[in-house]
């Protein structure tokens, strides 16, 4: 029978737990997996697709890692409820806080320049996005791969994209050996923070940052 591989929405990372550059490629909607609990309240979710380098000084010469995460469809700020995760990231991408009820599309800022809080599990071969903040200063420096990895998702159809030739990667850097300092985004004054345990970053006025969907 023939062979299939199936494409993962997430590399196994060498990302050290901190604060990394990275860029926004898509937000796709998918259905929510049989017996999560987020299946209360939804059909779908939202997939938060990204390519991600250990330093800035990577970005012209490595490929980037392709990391995702998840949030609900809610987009809601901060009332008797905390704020939902999609209202949190699209603040903190943008710089401000969203009044109740306005709606943003990203769509058109994409691919969108980004910090990316990463947690590491020891033992575990993936990584979780813990935040998102803007990273303005990046969006006039795009490295040409990062157009190619967001051709696969503004494809007309799943099919289109799936067939789409990969694009050419250089190649990564060696895997750390130790922990990076994290990395303070341009423009969100935070006091020094050690790697390790990762640390609350900077956070729109009255949002909460961290809440689980």
């Amino acid at each position: 029978m023939p062979q299939f591989t199936p494409r993962t929405v997430s590399d196994p990372s060498n990302l050290t737990h901190g604060r990394h550059p990275g860029f926004l490629l898509a937000i796709t909607e998918e259905a929510i997996p049989d017996g999560w609990a987020m299946q209360a309240k939804d059909t779908h979710m939202f997939r938060w697709h990204l390519a991600i380098w250990e330093h800035p000084d990577h970005l012209a010469q490595y490929a980037p890692e392709e990391q995702s995460a998840i949030s609900s469809r809610a987009f809601s700020p901060k009332s008797k409820f905390q704020a939902s995760k999609a209202y949190v990231w699209t603040c903190a991408l943008l710089g401000r806080e969203i009044p109740k009820g306005q709606g943003v599309d990203l769509d058109p800022l994409l691919p969108l320049a980004c910090w990316c809080d990463v947690e590491r599990v020891p033992g575990n071969d993936y990584c979780k996005i813990a935040a998102l903040w803007g990273r303005p200063e990046g969006q006039g420096q795009i490295p040409p791969l990062i157009h190619q990895l967001q051709a696969q998702y503004t494809a007309t159809s799943p099919a289109e994209a799936l067939s789409l030739p990969p694009p050419v990667r250089p190649a990564g850097p060696p895997a750390p050996a130790t922990a990076q300092a994290v990395v303070p985004p341009q423009g969100w004054p935070t006091p020094a923070r050690p790697a390790q345990p990762l640390m609350p970053g900077p956070r729109p006025v009255s949002v909460a940052a961290d809440i689980p969907f």
